[in-house]
């Protein structure tokens, strides 16, 4: 199955600040970029990375034009104004994310106002607090199968990694064999991974959310898969949930064959595959 990023793909197109530009958008961060921790307190961190970084991260998605991933991002100015400051006034407007995705939860929005309000101290969240060296994002890796494992023919009732699982089951439901999908998709462990290649060993959960506000949380299997036959009310949201975080989509998106967008190169706006927080 093609991973989670599929379904995501549509979701970054959606999640943007707006197209306003600032002092130097597209230019380097004074950090040099790195993980979106690079000197946030964690609560902060956690709100823009379920939000905001789908399309504000490294590589921009969607159109958006600046980066707000890092301490150093959120410092830089639009006509003297930091970018943190703009956000949290696009939080409360409501404009941000843009429509149909929901708007922030009002405690999230309360907790980026906090740090706001207090000056925007730094924090330490595993990111070397904003001038140290930071781990890469998974998509900026080159192409691998971090497992060193492939599928090799439905060993365990497992389904192809990587390869999108509604098209597949589709095409076979004459046959009768396989379940009929309403989402499914791969986990992995970095952006690029090819098909067949087994994701993420177990330790993560999907949790999609619908329309009507309705979640459901699916674990992944031994090769990264996931997938269920729970009835949705589309556009759905999705995150990947581990232990140490959270990697969330940015919007919303009308299918739940999410390998059908996060391929190994990425598709419609995917930056590449479903990768782990």
């Amino acid at each position: 199955m093609r991973s989670l990023v599929g379904a995501l793909a549509a979701l970054l197109v959606s999640a943007c600040i707006g197209n306003d530009v600032g002092d130097d958008p597209t230019g380097p961060s004074p950090d040099g970029g790195g993980s979106a921790a690079a000197g946030l307190p964690c609560e902060v961190q956690a709100v823009l990375e379920s939000h905001c970084t789908s399309c504000h991260g490294r590589p921009l998605a969607g159109g958006a034009p600046m980066t707000l991933e890092t301490y150093a991002d959120l410092q830089r100015t639009k006509n003297g104004t930091p970018y943190a400051t703009l956000a949290l006034q696009r939080m409360q407007s409501g404009t941000m994310p843009p429509a149909p995705t929901a708007a922030l939860p009002a405690s999230e929005v309360t907790t980026f106002q906090t740090w706001v309000n207090a000056g925007t101290p730094q924090g330490d969240c595993g990111g070397g607090g904003g001038g140290g060296t930071t781990d890469p994002s998974p998509f900026d890796l080159p192409p691998q199968c971090t497992t060193n494992t492939f599928y090799t023919g439905g060993e365990g009732g497992q389904m192809e990694p990587g390869r999108a699982c509604i098209g597949c089951h589709g095409q076979l439901r004459s046959h009768g064999t396989p379940p009929p999908l309403s989402a499914g998709g791969t986990v992995y462990m970095t952006g690029h991974e090819p098909d067949r290649c087994n994701g993420a060993p177990g330790g993560a959960t999907v949790e999609i959310t619908d329309a009507n506000n309705a979640t459901v949380a699916i674990p992944i299997d031994g090769a990264g898969n996931f997938y269920t036959q729970a009835l949705f009310a589309f556009p759905i949201h999705a995150r990947v949930v581990t232990a140490s975080g959270t990697r969330a989509m940015g919007g919303a998106v009308p299918t739940g064959d999410c390998n059908s967008c996060h391929t190994q190169s990425g598709a419609n706006g995917a930056p590449g595959r479903i990768a782990l927080p």
